[in-house]
């Protein structure tokens, strides 16, 4: 019989047709439902599906209903690859013409959509390196189908293909035009592409000594053997390039300042010992070692890279020694304590505030320093195992190490601290309620550690609610500075709980500091309209949101009423009015004077003088602000 296969149908009203195993298209043959089928079906079998998913071809997509019917059909038989007529038809149209086709047939989360809008909504960054990266090969052959040519946008094409050693592709950019750099050979290196780096040199592509630069990075010692057998010459960066993943992150985070052209995204993983081996070819070979070297071995645990670098006399200092103590690697420190590597009490900190009991240990052993910042930095990030060995062993501690732990919000350390007699003082409360650390505060304030009204204020800065009502309803006192420090940040439920629980203020003085702040619109609201300051919308509230370009506060206060017209601009010091820009001056000027504000002579010399001092980045908008206040002046 014919063979049975269970057809899930996206329309419970289309229509159902028979073809054969052996009438079905190649277009479809790349898919999920296809490997699915049993290809030892005779020929006579049929196979049951939605007429309208099938299609005998893929091409001829010129339509919008076309692009549906292509898209329905390889929704259903889940395809493996886009047809280059779709592609074509996208990127040839705007985005607005088949994105509410994908969003109908399969969803913004069709993967398809994903690969799609990649290449063709934002058409000029669809480069060679894009495509590659995608691992869709359809987008490869798209991308040299649709006859790009040698700009100023493709012109590193080439390189971007020898990062992925891609010799065809090689070949056929060189046919198009496009030329050799010396990118290319840094590409193929870094990579591991030796074939390629042999094809460049063939070819008479130009390298310089950043090809060795980055064989070190990917830490490919083939590669780096033969570029200096054609005479690749070293630079001391390759001393301090090593193909590590931690060394990989720092790229990632801090970008190097040589001028990478294709996408240098260490997605492969290197070689196991490359980093080494191709350090030991370079110092055999006579490469000057980068003064940073050291630093950088040290830092990412590199003991046998630390050996060659001392060996070969490499520069040594206390950073070095701080670097290996921060990441924990105590056999780095052995080593170079061993070579007189200058220590610094620093080292210990480092330890301490990243939690190596074991480096700290055996810095105990070599160092004389036991004052309390060690102990302090290990309560910082809450390592209550080295605050222990810390005391046990003794080193010292005071106030500044509760106010650490405090501060993180260590409640462990904390009362490690207080039951083996470490003193506190008010700041640990206030560390603590600026962290928002209830707990912490509650354990404080109920084994008798004092606190103040920069506790509260501290709340407040931060906000942090919970500890303010905390402080508060057990009786810790509070000033204007905490209404004050909720205003001028917009923390508005802060703000609330203080003036409606009786936090002293002055309404007028906070008004003017509430609209002279950015992002207090709705602190602004609260007291205009719940707290009695809509009396107080006079000029010296419009010229705190004025002076400060503050276009949504003032448009606001206009809106409530307020006046303006008495208030002359007097000059205003250019350190306090930077966060503004010219723009935003210009339309609390246009709304001033809409309200029947009067400009003067003094504001239009300050807007000149914006422009003529340290102001950074004056704007287009300027000289409208200038051609404004002249007709009005």
């Amino acid at each position: 019989g014919a063979h049975s296969i269970h057809i899930h149908c996206f329309d419970s009203t289309c229509s159902t047709m028979q073809i054969k195993y052996s009438d079905i298209p190649k277009w479809l043959e790349n898919s999920e439902f296809y490997r699915n089928l049993n290809n030892d079906e005779e020929d006579g079998d049929c196979i049951d599906i939605p007429a309208k998913c099938f299609r005998e071809t893929s091409e001829h997509v010129l339509t919008s209903n076309d692009l549906a019917d292509v898209l329905q059909v390889m929704r259903f038989w889940m395809t493996s690859a886009i047809p280059q007529s779709v592609l074509e038809f996208c990127y040839a149209n705007d985005w607005s013409v088949w994105n509410k086709v994908f969003v109908e047939i399969g969803g913004e989360g069709m993967a398809e959509f994903e690969v799609i809008n990649f290449a063709c909504r934002h058409s000029i960054q669809f480069s060679l390196s894009a495509a590659l990266s995608s691992e869709r090969p359809e987008l490869v052959i798209f991308w040299m189908s649709i006859g790009k040519t040698c700009t100023e946008g493709t012109k590193h094409s080439i390189a971007q293909a020898c990062r992925h050693g891609r010799l065809d592709l090689v070949e056929t950019l060189r046919e198009r035009g496009f030329p050799f750099e010396a990118a290319a050979f840094c590409a193929a290196a870094q990579y591991g592409h030796l074939d390629t780096l042999h094809y460049l040199h063939e070819q008479g592509c130009p390298y310089d000594d950043r090809a060795l630069v980055f064989a070190a990075r990917g830490g490919q010692i083939d590669c780096m053997t033969f570029l200096h057998s054609i005479g690749c010459t070293f630079a001391a960066e390759v001393t301090s390039e090593f193909a590590v993943a931690a060394h990989y992150l720092l790229y990632q985070k801090h970008p190097p300042t040589l001028s990478v052209v294709w996408t240098d995204d260490f997605s492969l993983v290197p070689p196991a010992e490359g980093y080494v081996e191709c350090l030991q070819f370079a110092l055999n070979s006579g490469c000057p070692v980068h003064i940073f070297a050291t630093r950088a071995a040290a830092e990412y645990g590199l003991l046998d890279c630390l050996r060659l670098l001392l060996q070969h006399n490499a520069h040594m200092d206390k950073d070095v020694f701080e670097n290996a103590a921060a990441g924990g690697f105590r056999d780095c420190l052995i080593e170079l304590h061993a070579h007189k590597c200058p220590g610094s009490t620093e080292a210990q900190y480092k330890a301490a505030l990243y939690g190596h009991l074991h480096c700290l240990q055996y810095l105990h052993t070599i160092s004389g320093s036991r004052d309390f910042l060690t102990a302090s930095f290990a309560a910082t990030n809450g390592h209550l195992h080295c605050l222990q060995w810390l005391h046990e062993n003794g080193y010292a501690w005071n106030h500044v190490t509760t106010s650490r732990a405090a501060a993180g919000g260590h409640h462990d350390c904390l009362m490690y601290l207080h039951t083996n007699g470490c003193s506190w003082l008010k700041e640990a409360c206030e560390s603590a309620a600026e962290g928002g650390h209830l707990s912490c505060l509650q354990y404080l304030h109920e084994n008798g550690c004092p606190w103040n009204k920069r506790a509260t204020a501290a709340a407040a800065l931060h906000n942090q609610l919970a500890c303010l009502q905390y402080m508060h309803c057990n009786g810790c006192e509070w000033d204007e500075m905490t209404a004050y420090d909720a205003a001028i940040h917009g923390h508005i439920e802060c703000l609330k709980y203080s003036l409606e629980n009786g936090c002293p203020h002055t309404l007028h003085s906070l008004v003017k500091c509430t609209a002279a702040a950015q992002g207090t619109l709705t602190c602004l609201q609260y007291l205009v309209e719940e707290r009695g300051a809509d009396q107080l919308l006079n000029s010296d509230t419009f010229a705190a949101a004025f002076t400060k370009g503050n276009v949504v506060n003032l448009q606001y206060l206009f809106e409530k009423g307020c006046e303006c017209q008495s208030y002359h601009y007097v000059r205003q010091y250019l350190d306090i009015t930077l966060s503004f820009t010219d723009e935003e001056f210009l339309r609390c000027i246009q709304m001033a004077v809409e309200h029947g504000w009067q400009p003067n002579d003094v504001l239009y010399a300050f807007v000149l003088e914006r422009n003529t001092t340290n102001v950074p980045k004056p704007s287009h908008m300027l000289p409208l602000c200038l051609a404004y206040l002249d007709a009005r002046l």
